[in-house]
Formats: C-alpha cells, structure tokens, sequence
C-alpha cells in the first residue's frame, strides 16, 4: 500500500513538473521563436521596442528555468513564506513589467488554504499572468479570488 502510494506520489509530481514545463518554459521558447522569426524577416535593425521585448521575453524563460530547477530541488512550501506576500509580488512583477494596473479582489481567508492548495493556486495564478503577458493585449488586469 505504501509502495501504490509512493508511486502515485511521483506520478503526480511528474505531472507537475511536465505541466510547469510546458506551460512556463515551452510557450515562452516558442514565443521567443517567432519574436525572432518576424524580427528576421523586417527590414528594421533590431533596436528599440522589439529588441527590448526579446531582451524581456528571454529574462523571463530564463526566470521560468531558474524557478522549476529551484522548485525541484526544493519543493514549494508555503508555510516558509506568507502566502499573501508571494501572491503580492507575482502581481507586483507583472505590473512593474508590463506597466498594466492591476486590481485584487480577495474574498478569503488564507487560513482556510492548505498548503497544498496555496502551491496549486499560486501556480494557476502564475500560468495567468504568464498567459496575460504573453498573450492578452490587456489595457487593465482584474485578479479575483
């Protein structure tokens, strides 16, 4: 039983890590890849906006690796840290990069999380904004939970 178990365990976190990869590491490269596709195929030397978003995109596929090595070494634990406080600095990043004003609606209180479920929200929270940087076009972020 505690062998099914131990399986099981590592399945999951195989899986984690898998869905980290691609939804961090893999989707950043591939953006990267056509950044640099258009930018190749434009008559304009590579300065200005379009180099510093390269520049942008990869600082952030290099932070994406940095943090699924640490989280593999260490797994996440949000009892290290508040909750609230990591939470606070993902949006923090997100504006400071992007220049997006962000609002926050919280309707909970942390302690009814496990810490478990902290790790999972603030992994769903992090795909988010990753996926709002990359992908949305927004004008404002609006972040309720």
């Amino acid at each position: 039983m505690n062998r099914e178990r131990a399986d099981k365990t590592r399945l999951l976190e195989r899986e984690r890590i898998a869905r980290e990869l691609q939804d961090g590491i893999a989707q950043s490269l591939f953006l990267l890849s056509v950044k640099m596709h258009l930018l190749e195929q434009s008559e304009l030397p590579p300065i200005g906006d379009r180099y510093q978003g390269l520049r942008d995109t990869v600082r952030r596929v290099h932070d994406d690796v940095r943090q699924a090595i640490t989280n593999l070494r260490f797994p996440p634990s949000c009892d290290s840290l508040p909750w609230t406080k990591t939470v606070e600095d993902m949006i923090q990043d997100l504006e400071k990069e992007t220049g997006l004003p962000v609002s926050v609606k919280r309707d909970f209180e942390e302690e009814l999380f496990s810490s478990r479920e902290k790790v999972e929200v603030s992994s769903c929270l992090r795909e988010a904004l990753m996926n709002v940087r990359k992908h949305a076009n927004a004008h404002h972020v609006c972040i309720f939970f």
